[in-house]
């Protein structure tokens, strides 16, 4: 026979259970503004980049078939607004690469992607005074789906923020340029 009392923790359990993954699936969707300070510093080394990081996938959403950021999306903007803005992420430039699902043709995938990385550049450039010459936006469209998901696969829709190699080049020439004026 059941307890009142264990009805009552079972009850807790699952509800502390159902918060953590909805708590976990948050988290998977929305990166926080440390996550994205870290993944887009070119200075933070990681084994499967060449010992660089370049990119990160950020699940920027839009109406379906629109260049309209949905609140979700609006939200992972500011967060990266907020971090462009920083000391960590100042002195680099990033190019904005919207992706799209291969649903519709081609040519339509390859607007929209183009549209939805504007899109995200004019919310920095506006909303969050990140200077323009810093970004650039291009659309890839349907071109890089992400492997082992559906062609309509909502995953694919989204904004990957690239640091441009311009500014590695330039930071390394600093760094050269800085190392040659020691006087050892």
């Amino acid at each position: 026979m059941t307890t009142v009392a264990g009805v009552r923790n079972l009850i807790c359990c699952l509800a502390l259970a159902a918060a953590a993954a909805m708590t976990t699936l948050g988290a998977a969707q929305t990166r926080s503004l440390a996550e994205i300070e870290a993944e887009l510093d070119p200075l933070e080394f990681i084994e499967n980049h060449d010992g660089v990081r370049r990119s990160m996938d950020l699940s920027i959403e839009f109406a379906f078939n629109s260049a309209e950021l949905l609140p979700e999306g609006q939200h992972q903007v500011e967060i990266l607004g907020r971090a462009m803005q920083g000391e960590r992420l100042a002195p680099y430039r990033f190019r904005i690469i919207g992706h799209t699902d291969a649903v519709g043709s081609a040519e339509y995938n390859q607007q929209l992607s183009s549209q939805r990385a504007e899109r995200v550049l004019q919310v920095l450039v506006e909303d969050y005074s990140v200077e323009s010459q810093r970004l650039v936006a291009e659309g890839k469209g349907e071109t890089e789906l992400l492997g082992g998901l559906p062609e309509d696969a909502r995953e694919h829709r989204r904004v990957e923020i690239a640091v441009l190699d311009d500014t590695a080049a330039e930071f390394e020439q600093t760094e050269k340029h800085d190392s040659d004026a020691i006087d050892w």
